[in-house]
């Protein structure tokens, strides 16, 4: 049974998506900005069944977004487009999150040796044991137990932070929390250039789905792996909803740019979306009003005005 929600027919491109889609492999780093229901998703699920279509091994393939439900929808809408072509289900998928990808590398690192530090097999720590070593830590402070650097009071937290790091480091060393998922991926790819070659290799072709909710870890492991490979990276940049999580939607400006070698130009890698699917009339341009109150990025203005 199809998965509810999903799109089963394949996408029927617009011109403006076309163009991607028309991208032959090797095309390198493409930034692809749209404003809400202009096709975004849908345009990431169809280029990575075409290049799946196309003979690239799934494994291959690296589909990344910023929350499990975002994953769960393009992973089941890839899986019914497969079907649909005639690809058939599929027993592993490219599509997770950037969280997901992070800790499958570093699972990797530690069973060959990249991380000689953590001994026992890598898990993530839960909400309520990040809870508990925080509240251990303020109550060794109240207690006079830890007394820490002593530093102005607006720098408290920053003492509670590095107890806190220092706490899993030495302790529970097998334990990440979100922010150190990535950081530690980041560091594994940076230090062991072997272990960046060999992704770069085994990954090729990099789809990224709303680059906006994109935290600097985030982008700092997208430059580590997607520099010089093929990247299609979608952004709405007006439309933000991982803010509170460190999303950084300003940094999408220095796409596709920051992905490419030095000597290579950025003209004609940024690809705008401006049909909309969603919004018409009255609900058009209130978000226009909106929008336009919002810093533009590179290409957000004439995306913005140009929106149907």
């Amino acid at each position: 049974t199809a998965p509810r929600a999903v799109r089963v027919e394949p996408l029927s491109p617009n011109a403006e998506q076309q163009r991607v889609l028309d991208l032959a492999p090797g095309h390198g780093p493409v930034l692809v900005l749209g404003g809400p229901g202009t096709g975004r998703s849908a345009l990431a699920v169809e280029y990575a069944a075409r290049r799946i279509e196309a003979g690239l091994e799934p494994e291959r393939l690296l589909v990344l977004t910023p929350t499990r439900q975002a994953s769960a929808r393009l992973r089941d809408a890839l899986s019914v487009r497969l079907d649909h072509g005639g690809r058939g289900t599929r027993t592993s998928t490219p599509v997770r999150t950037w969280a997901a990808y992070a800790f499958d590398l570093i699972r990797r690192a530690r069973t060959t040796g990249f991380l000689p530090a953590v001994q026992r097999t890598p898990r993530l720590l839960s909400g309520a044991e990040q809870d508990t070593v925080i509240a251990e830590l303020l109550e060794s402070y109240a207690a006079g137990e830890r007394g820490g650097p002593d530093w102005p009071a607006d720098l408290a937290e920053a003492v509670l932070l590095q107890d806190y790091r220092d706490r899993l480091d030495l302790g529970m060393s097998e334990a990440f929390d979100p922010a150190g998922l990535l950081t530690t991926a980041c560091l594994l790819l940076e230090e062991n250039p072997e272990l960046l070659e060999g992704e770069r290799t085994s990954l090729p072709v990099i789809v990224v789905d709303d680059l906006q909710e994109a935290t600097p870890a985030v982008h700092r492991l997208l430059r580590a792996l997607g520099t010089g490979q093929d990247v299609v990276a979608l952004a709405s940049p007006d439309t933000v909803v991982q803010g509170f999580r460190g999303a950084r939607p300003d940094l999408v400006r220095d796409y596709p740019g920051c992905l490419l070698p030095r000597a290579d130009s950025i003209e004609g890698r940024t690809h705008l979306l401006r049909t909309g699917y969603r919004m018409d009339g009255d609900v058009l341009q209130a978000w226009r009003r909106v929008a336009r109150r919002i810093p533009a990025l590179p290409g957000t203005l004439e995306m913005r005005q140009g929106m149907t």
